[in-house]
């Protein structure tokens, strides 16, 4: 159960960790020649490592909100590890998509070393080289995290919507393609609402007084349904 969680968390913090220690021998012997950027070239291949992460990402979060809904003993755990101050008041949720976030963080830190680093500096080749590799990878990542994102989005729909409507929404033929917060017209006025775009399907929500979200209407869609925008574009008159 850990594994479908933490997924190979333990050897991307090796490669980090591997990072962290040669750079920081680099800084220690600075001078105006040294070099940086070969260190992560160097490492750049292994940085695919993240692939398996984010690939596991959305079954790591349903995989933690079945254990939070079900599993006294978990749920028991976390409440003593979870928004401590010497974890940055921070749950695990936010906790495991740092990794997905690193990477990006390595790219905006080589650009940064490029913008300050002179073109003719001994450096400069393997600095561009890394950065070439790096936002490849994130190129991919990208690709990956939208699919897994939308259907997680997905997954959190059925958990806050369907359930208690008895709405079955996770359906491997289904799609999240948008959320949108729109007015929908009354009998007196436009009342605010939250409207979730899927492949056939089309939710409308209201907040209640308690922040949860309550179902207005649910329209079936199909190949042949057309959307007619009222006056304003944030408002929508019906929908045929």
């Amino acid at each position: 159960m850990l594994d479908r969680v933490f997924k190979n968390i333990e050897t991307i913090h090796t490669l980090n960790a591997d990072l962290h220690k040669r750079l920081e021998e680099r800084l220690k012997a600075h001078h105006n020649d040294q070099l940086y950027g070969d260190v992560l070239l160097k490492l750049s291949p292994f940085f695919k490592l993240y692939f398996d992460y984010c690939n596991n990402y959305e079954a790591a979060m349903r995989t933690l909100g079945e254990l939070r809904k079900g599993n006294k003993r978990w749920v028991d755990f976390l409440a003593t590890k979870e928004f401590r101050p010497e974890l940055r008041n921070m749950d695990l949720t936010s906790y495991l998509v740092m990794p997905i976030q690193r990477l990006p963080k390595y790219e905006l830190l080589l650009k940064d070393l490029l913008k300050n680093t002179e073109k003719h500096h001994p450096d400069r080749a393997s600095l561009e080289a890394a950065n070439s590799k790096i936002v490849e990878i994130n190129k991919e990542i990208n690709v990956r995290m939208e699919k897994h994102l939308k259907n997680l989005r997905l997954f959190e729909l059925q958990q806050s919507i369907g359930d208690a409507n008895k709405l079955t929404l996770v359906d491997a033929r289904r799609e999240f393609i948008a959320e949108e917060s729109l007015q929908m017209p009354s009998s007196k006025s436009l009342s605010p609402v939250t409207a979730y775009f899927l492949n056939d399907m089309l939710l409308v929500t209201e907040k209640q007084e308690s922040g949860a979200p309550r179902l207005v209407q649910v329209l079936q869609l199909d190949q042949e349904t057309i959307v007619k925008e009222g006056p304003s574009t944030r408002s929508f008159s019906h929908v045929v």
